[in-house]
């Protein structure tokens, strides 16, 4: 059996799209709950969309201004990139 370093340094060789594919597959792996089907995963969608509107009538939500948001997220990038 291969090791995790031999696995790691395979996967590394793969293409970038290789990857992708094999990082989502091992991220569901992981995620033994998860819905396999397509139609439970929207329902599980469709309630947690229902879940959030209600919060936000409700005013349980706080809610966020997308300008604000933007320029936490660049500011927050710049700080990485400082490093």
């Amino acid at each position: 059996m291969a090791t995790a370093a031999e696995i790691r340094t395979v996967a590394l060789g793969l293409s970038r799209s290789e990857r992708a594919k094999l990082v989502h597959d091992l991220l569901h792996s992981l995620d033994d709950d998860a819905p396999d089907e397509p139609a439970a995963v929207e329902a599980a969608w469709a309630g947690e969309i229902t879940r959030r509107v209600e919060e936000v009538r409700a005013g349980k939500a706080e809610l966020i201004d997308a300008d604000q948001v933007h320029a936490e997220i660049r500011a927050r990038l710049a700080a990485k990139r400082a490093r």
